[in-house]
């Protein structure tokens, strides 16, 4: 299994200790070089556009990131995961 499969194996949402809020639709991860030129992880955590964002506290946000850090780590995948959560909309703007 390449490192890329375990990865996504590791960012599976059914298989994390998400909070209930928000709800996450997917996870989706690329190979990225930081600044530093380090070999890191792009992680974006969709989740659902019904989503109030007075919901998106820094607890919950912290809650999701740990739970992708820690499943990661669980996993032998040693790199920094730079972790941004989106709404599908947001996505859609991005293209």
């Amino acid at each position: 299994m390449s490192v890329l499969e375990a990865t996504k194996k590791a960012l599976d949402p059914a298989t994390l200790a998400l909070p209930a809020v928000p709800q996450v639709q997917r996870i989706t991860v690329e190979d990225y070089e930081d600044p530093d030129g380090m070999q890191a992880l792009q992680v974006q955590v969709v989740i659902d556009e019904a989503t109030d964002v007075e919901q998106l506290t820094e607890p919950t946000v912290e809650a999701v990131k740990s739970a992708i850090r820690r499943s990661l780590q669980d996993h032998g995948i040693g790199e920094f995961a730079y972790i941004s959560i989106v709404k599908p909309s947001e996505l859609d703007e991005q293209q």
